[in-house]
């Protein structure tokens, strides 16, 4: 019964994943592994479910005492999937259940946090009353981060070193392209020389080589192209259309978010994305109301953290002013206001 095919995924997985109820309803009574992880992926019967069987079938496995709580290989739960989705229904159901609405993915990011990024107020608004709050890692600015939001310190003006194909095993496979990116100067990140190539349609796949030793590291992918520049570690990928280009709401390219990534510790880490749309044949990309909306609620979670309590250092506050000690969380220390 928990047999898994070649992927690792078993029969529970499979019919989850496929919306069939009734075999999920009847595998549950056999005694199928609730929890059983995929190879390619880590998700659940449950986070598979979240994403594409529907609200029953979660219902069914949630009910069943499946775990709420167990992440994929992104570190993402199946609270986060549904709320990505917007699946209301079933973001319901993993919240009055005990979904945990603080738990963040690999890049720290919350539930929250990418409710808001897709738009969905109301789920957003949901998790904030079951106790939903925002982390001192996460983007709390009124605005989509900028270039100067991340600058590196140092440009390196150097030769450039050749290209290390056994540093990536993908590296090979590209290797003449990735030579003829290396004939370029860093354009990214201080260090680092971009190149790209196509991977099908609109696809580009962006790769990067450490001038310096000539490394090469996995990228991000993308189908409306990337903005970066050599003075700052952040990258852009499917940047929104420039004020004036025509978009089509048969266009799924059109619609895909805007996705801004860190280039931190050799890796892309995941800052902020906003939500893009088609209307009357322009593109219209974030959701101001929704971002403000993450903004009270980050303002609010700081609040409740500001505490007045008795400190020693009481008295090396100035009598001028209020003598109140705030402990701020987010800053590890004690401060007279």
């Amino acid at each position: 019964m928990n047999l898994a095919d070649k992927t690792g995924r078993t029969a529970l997985a499979a019919s989850a994943y496929g919306g069939k109820l009734e075999v999920v309803q009847a595998l549950i009574k056999a005694g199928a592994d609730l929890n059983a992880r995929d190879l390619d992926s880590g998700r659940t019967a449950l986070v598979l479910a979240t994403d594409f069987g529907g609200t029953a079938v979660a219902k069914a496995l949630i009910e069943a005492g499946a775990e709420l709580n167990i992440a994929d290989n992104a570190g993402r739960t199946a609270l986060m999937h549904a709320v990505s989705l917007g699946h209301s229904e079933t973001v319901h159901e993993l919240i009055n259940a005990g979904a945990n609405p603080n738990q963040k993915d690999k890049n720290g990011n919350s539930a929250l946090t990418q409710a808001a990024w897709a738009c969905h107020a109301d789920i957003v608004r949901d998790l904030m009353k079951a106790g939903a709050t925002i982390g001192p890692q996460e983007w709390m600015r009124k605005r989509p981060p900028k270039f100067e939001d991340f600058p590196v310190p140092n440009i390196y003006k150097g030769a450039t070193a050749p290209v290390d194909l056994h540093s990536n095993p993908e590296a090979h496979t590209h290797r003449t392209r990735l030579r003829e990116g290396a004939e370029h100067k860093a354009s990214f990140a201080g260090r680092y020389i971009v190149v790209d190539w196509g991977c099908g349609s609109n696809c580009q796949v962006y790769t990067l080589i450490d001038a310096v030793t000539g490394r090469v590291f996995d990228g991000s992918g993308a189908e409306r192209g990337a903005d970066f520049r050599l003075d700052s570690s952040l990258f852009i990928a499917d940047p929104a259309q420039r004020p004036g280009d025509v978009a089509y709401s048969d266009d799924p390219v059109s619609s895909l978010p805007v996705r801004y990534l860190e280039w931190r510790d050799g890796k892309f880490m995941l800052r902020y994305v906003e939500a893009c749309s088609v209307s009357d044949n322009h593109q219209k990309c974030g959701c101001e109301d929704v971002r403000e909306l993450l903004f009270q609620t980050a303002s609010r979670s700081v609040s409740r953290s500001v505490t007045a309590i008795r400190s020693p250092n009481r008295q090396q506050c100035s009598a001028s002013k209020t003598m109140t000690l705030i402990n701020f969380a987010t800053l590890g220390r004690d401060r007279c206001v």
